[in-house]
């Protein structure tokens, strides 16, 4: 499921759609609220998907290059679970599941 309209922000060469994204960490303590997503790149022939954190102001940072769909995919789902491995639930960076 890709969002609707392409999105551009300062960080990023060029504008992107977002395929995949989990739920919103809570955020505290001086730390902003983050999410993993996967975006796909408009025009882009190489490393067209790349899976970033993204801050409540779209901000987007981090993260691998990806040649495929599925590979962006695979990476973004073992990133997930090695991410709330070390940040379990009640913890101010947990991921609390994955929306799209």
């Amino acid at each position: 499921m890709a969002s609707s309209k392409p999105q551009t922000n300062p960080n990023e060469s060029l504008p992107y759609r977002i395929l995949h994204a989990t739920r919103w960490s809570k955020g505290g303590r001086g730390e902003k609220p983050m999410r993993l997503v996967v975006i796909g790149y408009i025009g882009r022939k190489n490393g067209p998907y790349a899976i970033r954190w993204q801050d409540k102001s779209n901000a987007t940072f981090g993260g691998y290059s990806y040649e495929t769909r599925e590979n962006a995919l695979d990476g973004f789902i073992n990133y997930y679970k090695r991410h709330n491995q070390s940040f379990g639930p009640g913890n101010i960076s947990h991921l609390p599941g994955i929306v799209k």
